[in-house]
């Protein structure tokens, strides 16, 4: 089952930006990512810092069940 999660990171880093993308379906929101995925937190943090295990990063997950808001579209189709 998929699970969505918010990832941040404060610096650039377009190698990152390329995995965080291969995860699933992902949306750019604010300075942060929202991510579908069937890994769990530890599993993606593993994943997306293999080329630079120094990184600074949060990967918080979101709960499916409980969420208001007016946005883009898009984001309310990741939790479908």
């Amino acid at each position: 089952m998929n699970k969505l999660y918010f990832i941040q990171y404060p610096d650039i880093d377009p190698t990152l930006d390329q995995k965080i993308k291969s995860l699933g379906r992902h949306m750019i929101m604010g300075k942060g990512w929202i991510v579908q995925s069937h890994l769990d937190a530890k599993s993606i943090h593993t994943f997306l810092t293999q080329h630079n295990s120094s990184i600074t990063i949060v990967i918080l997950g979101i709960d499916k069940t409980n969420y208001y808001g007016r946005y883009a579209k898009e984001l309310w189709d990741l939790f479908n």
